[in-house]
């Protein structure tokens, strides 16, 4: 008797249909299913790191409020997925310069290229949350 109630429970879950909203949802973040990291789709316009930092901090998209700008090893790992993002350009990552905290470092979704630029210059933001 418990493993048919746990059966119907699960069919009724399964068969239930995705809502409108939900769809939206989806439709807005790029999934790693490697990582578990959860991508914003959209990048947004050119900041320096300081803003871009805020701007991810503060962002509520996609229902979720746990967003932060991602750091180097994240942003290097969205490159091979990055053929599911809209736009391709240069993003920042949350990492500095080891030695000098007024670089950061940034990956190019157009090349694969992997390169510091001083905080104060733009660069695209694409905010992350989640992860293993």
């Amino acid at each position: 008797m418990k493993k048919t109630i746990i059966n119907w429970v699960v069919l009724v879950f399964l068969s239930a249909p995705v809502a409108a909203k939900d769809k939206a949802v989806v439709n807005e973040v790029v999934v790693d299913e490697r990582t578990h990291l959860i991508w914003q789709k959209n990048h947004i316009a050119e900041k320096e790191h300081e803003e871009a930092m805020v701007y991810c901090r503060d962002l509520i998209y996609a229902e979720k409020n746990d967003w932060r700008l991602p750091n180097y090893d994240e942003l290097v790992s969205a490159f091979w997925i990055s053929d599911r993002f809209t736009g391709a350009a240069t993003y920042w990552s949350s990492t500095s310069h080891k030695t000098n905290a007024d670089y950061k470092w940034y990956v190019d979704f157009k090349s694969g290229d992997v390169s510091l630029d001083s905080s104060g210059d733009d660069n695209f933001v694409r905010c992350v949350r989640g992860g293993k």
